[in-house]
């Protein structure tokens, strides 16, 4: 065990013995336990895991449990039980500490996955009688492991009472090797709070990651190189967490009720078309996995085969990431309240179609295109925004000539934005903030239908100050 207020560094512990072996190379049956300042703002490491933790290809790194405590009381080696031969059948699989009747599981020590398991590891809710709250940092690591010493689960449930998935709790990244994670579907029950940074780290066969609402934290770069991973949560947006969570750019769901459960009966892959989530009655589109389509329209309903008719509510973020031969998008579903950077990377698009600007309608990220996208696009041709009744909308602008609806950055002519030749807006629009249209310089016509009585349309700031078409001049019809 390490001590209390340790310098790792100075411990030697960041020192190598030579290509990928560490300080704690070739002892596959090593839990690190050690105890954290009170208030400790990190652990032993601030970016990722190095070879000081490795167990030279025995099941990866080394699982590192930093013992619990609570109002400057610590766990300490005592709190440890393990004991093979007991009668529970879970519970001689498990290594762990009891603190303040909570249970936090230090290592894993059964067999691999198989089909005598069916891949499938429960983790169990409870060890000892108390419930199971924390987890070591690398518990389940596979990193730069040959297959045979691998895991092999490729199903993990998590403890239903779980308050934080631990950091690298996956870590994967094999480098080394060309046998990757075996690990498909990871799910968690609602009491989880905290993902910690790089819970999923490198695992590229990933399916599926689904989590609650009480989620509120999300840490660094969680999704990092889970290219193939479709993330389901409970919660209504991403507010708290941290802005690189998802620096991958993988397709979460939002608002799903039915978070907790990875089958057919939820999640369906249609590599011809898009992947999708039944949720009761309604679906939301996943993923995108037509790379040569140039036009797309997201109807209304959708009926999944075998199955009833569905209404359309909700797209994932980046669910149409990087594809490139894109060009006309239509979203015709009008239950949908969330999109987000839905057609990042998607560099071809002419004409677009939304029901709104923004990541939101009215709340979050509302009224910039540029959420939509994920920045600009110079390839833009036209776009139309078909408001649906309900709350007055007033265009967004800004007070500067900084930002606006349709957003750019100066007043250079290979700006983003700079084809786009047709705007229309309709619905109950109430004004028009100041640079909304700033520096379009191939906007010629700009069409704005407000469904509201007539006269609605009040704010509109005075021409010759802070110009809703601020440097855009060539509009010829307005």
């Amino acid at each position: 065990m390490l001590p209390r207020g340790i310098n790792a560094n100075a411990a030697g512990l960041v020192n190598t013995i030579g290509g990928n072996l560490g300080t704690f190379a070739l002892c596959p049956n090593l839990v690190l336990y050690y105890e954290g300042m009170y208030g400790a703002t990190h652990s032993l490491w601030s970016t990722s895991p190095n070879a000081s933790f490795s167990e030279a290809g025995k099941k990866g790194m080394i699982p590192v449990m930093l013992l619990p405590y609570k109002n400057e009381t610590y766990a300490n080696l005592s709190n440890v039980v393990y004991n093979s031969n007991a009668a529970d059948a879970k519970e001689k699989l498990y290594e762990y500490v009891v603190f303040q009747d909570k249970a936090y599981i230090a290592k894993y020590r059964g067999p691999q996955g198989s089909a005598a398991n069916n891949y499938k590891l429960e983790m169990p809710d409870q060890l000892g009688g108390y419930d199971v709250i924390g987890v070591a940092t690398l518990l389940f690591s596979n990193y730069d492991s040959d297959r045979a010493n691998n895991y092999l689960f490729k199903e993990y449930v998590l403890p239903e009472k779980l308050e934080v998935v631990s950091a690298y709790m996956f870590h994967t990244l094999n480098t080394a090797t060309t046998s990757f994670t075996d690990v498909e579907k990871i799910t968690m029950k609602n009491e989880v709070k905290t993902i910690e940074q790089g819970a999923f780290y490198g695992c590229n066969l990933l399916k599926y990651v689904g989590f609650g609402s009480k989620v509120d934290l999300v840490q660094a770069n969680v999704f990092e190189q889970c290219t193939n991973v479709i993330v389901c949560t409970g919660r209504a947006d991403d507010t708290g967490w941290v802005s690189t969570y998802n620096s991958t750019m993988v397709p979460i769901i939002f608002s799903d009720s039915s978070y907790a459960d990875p089958s057919s009966n939820h999640i369906v892959f249609d590599s011809s078309n898009f992947d999708y989530i039944i949720d009761g009655g309604k679906i939301q589109i996943a993923r995108f996995n037509n790379f040569s389509a140039t036009k797309f329209v997201v109807p209304a309903t959708f009926t999944p085969p075998a199955s009833s008719v569905k209404d359309v509510y909700g797209i994932a973020d980046y669910a149409f990431k990087n594809k490139t031969t894109l060009q006309d998008f239509i979203i015709e579903a009008t239950f949908i309240t969330r999109l987000n950077k839905i057609l990042s990377g998607c560099s071809g698009l002419k004409n677009i179609t939304l029901p709104f600007l923004g990541t939101t309608r009215d709340g979050i990220g509302a009224g910039l295109l540029t959420n939509n996208l994920n920045g600009q696009n110079a390839s833009l041709v036209s776009v139309t925004v078909n408001y649906s009744a309900g709350s007055s909308i007033v265009i967004a602008g800004s007070s500067s000539n900084a930002t606006g609806a349709f957003w750019t950055t100066s007043n250079d002519t290979n700006d983003n934005f700079n084809n786009l030749q047709k705007i229309t807006i309709n619905g109950p629009i109430s004004g028009i903030n100041q640079y909304a249209f700033r520096n379009l310089k191939s906007l010629k016509y700009l069409v704005i239908n407000s469904t509201l009585a007539a006269g609605s349309i009040t704010e509109i700031p005075a021409t010759s100050v802070g110009s809703i078409l601020y440097a855009s001049n060539n509009v010829i019809n307005i």
